[in-house]
């Protein structure tokens, strides 16, 4: 379950099951409450689309919560609300605010299965004409550029100018950790990134980037206190970050990202229950 603050309402997404045969597929299902969590709405999805296809929220630069939905042979459409909730209305996707490409996310997967057996897609749109049409970057099953973000891990569209951008997410084909496009998102190209120092590969959904610009990395294969590598901006080589101890069974690399001036992650006891949530101050994340 995911969720947003805006305008003093929240908005949450929550894993769900047909109410005939339950979970799988699983389904994302989009709330909202107005009254500190004692009453919530589903957000209505828009006409010709169904809830199930709910693919994410996002906040808009004019303070408008949008959600974003599929359908099985409709391109995404969208609906937004800026009064709390209450109401909604169709809206369009917009390009990204404060420069770099006119790139955003697609709908992420709903209706999945088990992400520990295979990747599931999610896509990216291009738009060339300022936001008024969007094409898939990923649509075409067999083409170079497909599949290049899966949906199961944490991903990241970074702009850095008007044609070039960073995604950094797991590809599904290659599981390269950081790819490059310098025409506007058309097309994706791996950056080779300095080994480890373990030796060892990124979990999947373990490399992310910091608001400074560097990245960090959480090992694979060690599930007990797995390191945290850091790679600054101009480095040539990751340091492993002092004083950021991650322990007990760790098994979700992607919990692992910044919010706000904290770095968070979660944390589970080998004795199970709730998962504790742990974080230290980004100013302490360096080498």
């Amino acid at each position: 379950m995911s969720a947003l603050a805006a305008g003093g309402s929240v908005y949450a997404e929550y894993a769900a099951g047909t109410a005939k045969y339950g979970m799988p597929p699983v389904y994302y299902i989009a709330v909202s409450t107005a009254d500190h969590g004692k009453t919530w709405k589903a957000v209505p999805p828009p006409t010709g689309y169904d809830a199930g296809g709910f693919g994410g929220l996002s906040v808009t630069a004019a303070g408008a919560v949008q959600a974003l939905f599929s359908g099985s042979h409709a391109p995404f459409a969208l609906v937004a609300t800026d009064n709390g909730g209450a109401t909604w209305t169709s809206a369009s996707l917009q390009c990204p605010a404060g420069g770099g490409p006119c790139v955003r996310w697609g709908p992420a997967p709903s209706g999945t299965g088990s992400c520990a057996m295979h990747d599931y897609p999610q896509p990216i749109e291009v738009s060339s004409d300022g936001g008024r049409t969007w094409q898939a970057l990923n649509a075409a099953f067999g083409s170079p550029q497909n599949d290049i973000a899966n949906g199961c891990d944490l991903n990241e569209l970074v702009g850095l100018s008007a044609t070039r951008a960073l995604l950094v997410g797991r590809d599904i084909h290659s599981n390269a950790s950081v790819r490059v496009t310098d025409d506007g998102g058309r097309t994706w190209t791996p950056v080779s990134l300095p080994a480890l120092p373990s030796g060892t590969n990124p979990a999947p959904g373990g490399v992310q980037m910091l608001p400074d610009g560097a990245l960090i990395a959480v090992v694979s294969g060690q599930a007990s206190t797995p390191p945290v590598d850091l790679l600054a901006p101009g480095a040539t080589s990751w340091c492993t970050v002092p004083g950021v101890t991650i322990s007990g069974t760790y098994t979700d690399p992607s919990t692992l990202q910044p919010a706000g001036s904290r770095l968070i992650w979660l944390e589970q006891s080998s004795s199970g229950g709730v998962p504790a949530l742990k974080s230290v101050a980004l100013s302490s994340v360096h080498c």
